[in-house]
């Protein structure tokens, strides 16, 4: 008797969300903000407003007699849940596959987190536009995607949930909702959405129809032109590789754990390869707008076009916060390029209108910090001038692949860039993987621009397929050396250095410096390159007890040789290290020791200077969700400085016309910076910065400690 009762109550008539009125009627009845009853916009809880929503069993007794119109039911969801679900076992996928013509449209809604007001008010605007109907019927050659994370986050999730799978439900084959991580696995049992069907519903009902219809959504969209192997994807989850040199373009659910830039619905994120990509937001839930200033409803129109590289994106918004704004377009794209539309002279995406470039960098081991921040410096330079025309009207590519600050991955990959790519590779990151392929720069069969790298090896006049942005680590290690005994009067030195060419460059500086300065006894102890075996020369600095210590060497090897000196051994220490070690991350760790380190920077304050380049770079990096820092900084200035050179060259770009360009530069202002090559360490930049533990970042010129002679030694009666 009892379970009849329950079905009784519960079985009633499927009734809501079959139209957009019914939609928007239901929004006007509940306010969009009730209060957070935990205090946690994270993950917040609305128990007794759900319970005050929640009809009682008389008024459900009167919605199943046909007295009463109940907006929504749990009954609702059940069947709508379970139509979807049939329709997804028919045809399982992970990967839905488009092959579409031009002119195709996709309407691209980004994570929602159950901001179900926010997405009545993007169906309003479709349907004022004729994309949809009152029925929730799309009209043909059109697609409707949902990027992921409808569910949780919000008081309305089961309505959200409700609505999308009625959109799905009148739209079978154009209605395409991704998996992203809320609705992975089980990860929504620990969110709202359980929370919500403890409060309005059952749980136990649920539980088992919702986790397997979540498991059978598909986790990806690719599409293709009907005529082209080339594509571009939608996907919530992040991907389990990399892309490949056919995906173009990625439009990606927001990633705001990784990602704090502030925009409007749409941002270009950092490119991975040759795929350009995008993030898409569509909801100004709670969160969003105290964290993030988020406060749109928004959406965005991808158009396909011949070829599909030169597909369009548009991006639809409306401030949240104005009842009466309306839906406008505010910014449209061309999807590879990023080029803002309409504008004169588009670039036509052809392969002899793409400059293509390749880099490698250690993004997964000892530099990673460094090899992060600098491509990210790159991207960013890249993004701007795709945005701006590109380079002559060319597309600026960049491929970066990962080698681990291994030679032999490194060699591997310049390798497969001449073959595939381009001969010429911009700002390589480390000493001891760009000397593995000294041997093709010494024959001409690579050039190398701007690598981020200060060793001497680099630096030798005869070697004309190499050009130097930044100071040597000679230079570097010559200026601290420096600062340190006429600033700070450090007297005895000692120097911790990598032992190959990275290391030899900074400690020959030193050395050049101490003879200059008159001193001529000093320590050096080293360690083996990608080791952290440290044991020598801690008892070696020990042993010495030096009142100065040089760090040659990177993070990982300086962070071990640190803890096993200990702070109490370095407390009266002067520390001073080369720019590799100046990064956040290292930074954090000595502030977590309380030690204090005098750094060398190659490029100028990047959180403070006024210089062009500089205003631009924070501006750039910023549109990446990316703090301003000296890495990121000199990749930004090195892609800058490429492609302004390679405007200049007349004609085709070769190697030739590419090396004539460069050492043509003399006294040149680059938006700030001087630029001038010196043919003797084949370099650009001729100056560089001492950062103090006090913030101060005082200026030295490089020519300045050239000059400085050894003391005279007097002659012996």
């Amino acid at each position: 008797m009892k379970k009849l009762f329950l079905i009784f109550l519960f079985a009633v008539p499927l009734n809501a969300f079959t139209t957009l009125e019914q939609a928007q009627e239901h929004a006007q009845g509940h306010q969009e903000y009730p209060p957070i009853e935990n205090e946690n916009v994270l993950n917040p809880r609305f128990k007794k407003y759900h319970e005050s929503i929640t009809p009682g069993a008389f008024t459900r007794l009167l919605h199943w007699l046909g007295l009463y119109t109940q907006p929504w039911t749990p009954n609702d969801l059940e069947v709508l849940a379970t139509k979807v679900l049939t329709n997804l076992k028919k045809a399982p996928k992970q990967t839905v596959s488009l092959s579409v013509r031009e002119g195709t449209e996709f309407i691209i809604i980004g994570p929602l987190f159950g901001a179900y007001h926010s997405l009545v008010r993007i169906l309003t605007d479709l349907n004022k536009r004729g994309i949809i109907d009152n029925n929730l019927k799309l009209k043909k050659k059109l697609y409707l995607v949902l990027n992921g994370n409808v569910i949780d986050g919000s008081p309305y999730t089961l309505e959200t949930l409700t609505l999308v799978l009625s959109l799905l439900a009148q739209n079978s084959t154009q209605v395409i909702y991704l998996q992203g991580q809320h609705e992975h696995k089980t990860y929504w049992l620990n969110h709202g959405l359980k929370y919500e069907l403890q409060h309005r519903s059952s749980l136990e009902r649920f539980k088992p129809l919702l986790t397997e219809l979540f498991a059978h959504l598909p986790t990806m969209l690719d599409i293709r032109h009907s005529d082209n192997d080339n594509y571009l994807r939608i996907a919530s989850l992040p991907l389990k590789e990399a892309p490949d040199a056919k995906m173009k373009t990625l439009i990606e659910a927001e990633q705001r754990t990784v990602s704090y830039a502030n925009h409007p619905g749409i941002a270009q994120l950092q490119p991975e390869q040759n795929t350009t990509i995008w993030s898409v937001f569509s909801a100004p839930t709670e969160l969003y707008q105290k964290y993030y200033n988020f406060y749109y409803d928004a959406y965005v129109m991808l158009t396909i076009a011949t070829p599909i590289v030169n597909s369009t994106v548009a991006l639809y918004n409306r401030d949240a916060r104005n009842d009466k704004a309306p839906f406008i377009q505010s910014a449209r794209y061309n999807i590879v390029t990023a080029q803002k539309l309409p504008t004169e002279n588009l670039i036509d995406i052809k392969p002899a209108n793409i400059i293509s470039l390749g880099s490698t960098m250690d993004l997964s081991r000892t530099l990673k910090s460094l090899g992060t921040s600098i491509k990210a410096g790159l991207s960013a330079a890249v993004n701007n001038i795709n945005r701006t025309g590109g380079i002559n009207n060319k597309l600026f590519r960049l491929y970066i692949e990962d080698d681990q600050y291994l030679a032999p991955i490194a060699r591997a990959n310049i390798e497969r860039f001449m073959k595939d790519v381009s001969p010429i590779i911009l700002t390589p990151v480390g000493s001891p993987t760009l000397a593995a392929v000294i041997d093709l720069i010494r024959d001409n069969k690579i050039y190398v621009l701007f690598p981020a790298s200060g060793s001497l090896l680099f630096r030798d006049p005869s070697l004309t397929s190499i050009i130097n942005f930044r100071a040597s680590y000679s230079a570097e290690a010559e200026a601290l050396t420096y600062y340190i005994r006429k600033k700070l009067l450090g007297k005895d030195f000692a120097f911790f250095y990598q032992d190959d060419a990275y290391g030899y460059a900074p400690l020959n500086g030193a050395r050049s410096m101490l003879k200059k300065l008159g001193i001529e006894k000093w320590t050096e102890t080293s360690y083996q390159t990608n080791t952290v075996r440290v044991d020598e020369a801690v008892d070696a600095i020990k042993k010495a007890n030096p009142d100065v210590i040089g760090l040659f060497s990177v993070a990982t090897a300086t962070i071990e040789f640190i803890k096993r000196l200990g702070v109490e051994f370095l407390a009266t220490k002067k520390l001073f290290a080369i720019s590799p070690l100046g990064d956040d991350a290292f930074k954090q760790f000595l502030d977590s020791m309380g030690l204090k380190v005098t750094f060398a920077q190659v490029v100028p304050n990047p959180e403070s200077t006024d210089l062009e380049i500089v205003k631009e770079y924070r501006q750039e990096i910023a549109k990446l969700g990316k703090q301003p820092d000296t890495y990121s900084l000199e990749g930004y200035i090195a892609a800058s400085i490429t492609a302004n050179i390679f405007k200049s060259i007349e004609g085709p770009l070769t190697m030739n016309s590419l090396k004539n360009v460069i050492e043509g530069i003399k006294d040149y202002n680059y938006k700030g910076l001087r630029l001038n090559y010196n043919p003797k360490n084949r370099q650009l930049a001729n100056e560089l910065w001492i950062e103090t533990p006090s913030g101060q970042w005082i200026k030295q010129e490089v020519a300045e400690l050239e000059a400085l002679k050894p003391p005279t030694k007097e002659a012996k009666p």
